[in-house]
């Protein structure tokens, strides 16, 4: 018999130690601190998977989701991503990189429960007179942000470093079907940093 329970960050603590690392602990913070919750699954009353979330502006975002080892290809996240469907208001959200491991498993369970594939580039800028600053935020932060974000299958580079395929892609981003709100092409004097993605 299954059930989903909202959690707390001690049940998360006590009911999935043996899976805790840095990125899930941040991800549960995340999602309790922005209004969200953990989900957890329970299967003959024990915990056989969570999922976490936050709600960001008009919609609810997919911070992460987990399913112990022995129970996985049971639909556990599945059931878990229902369930959080079917209970929200707002449309729901998840990003991954087409190069995670799970990538193919779990686009096909999303696409089954009705979710659309999209594809996404989100850049990161600096000021144009703060490169000293830029410089001073990489040392302290931004190059272990792009090791975390390289680990998790996604894609850094410098605009010198793309193809003019993407490059061209992004400079007419704003134009295509997905509307980008950013307006890319003035800083395509910069160096600034892609990080390439697809959401689902």
């Amino acid at each position: 018999m299954r059930e989903i329970k909202e959690a707390s960050y001690i049940d998360y603590i006590f009911l999935f130690g043996m899976c805790r690392n840095a990125q899930t602990d941040g991800s549960v913070k995340r999602a309790l601190e922005g209004g969200g919750k953990i989900l957890i699954l329970y299967e003959d009353a024990a915990a056989a998977g969570f999922l976490c979330y936050e709600r960001f502006l008009e919609h609810y975002n997919v911070l992460y989701a987990y399913t112990v080892e022995n129970k996985r290809d049971t639909g556990i996240f599945t059931e878990l991503m229902q369930y959080f469907k079917d209970n929200k208001i707002l449309p729901v959200i998840c990003v991954m990189s087409v190069k995670a491991k799970s990538y193919g498993f779990v686009s096909a369970a999303l696409k089954k429960l009705g979710f659309k594939c999209e594809e996404s580039c989100e850049m990161y800028e600096c000021d144009e007179n703060g490169y000293a600053e830029w410089e001073r935020y990489m040392h302290e932060k931004g190059h272990k942000l792009t090791e975390m974000l390289e680990r998790q299958g996604f894609v850094c580079r410098l605009f010198s470093e793309s193809s003019p395929e993407l490059l061209d892609e992004l400079y007419h981003s704003h134009e295509n079907e997905f509307k980008n709100h950013l307006y890319p092409r003035q800083y395509f004097i910069h160096g600034s940093i892609l990080i390439i993605n697809t959401r689902i």
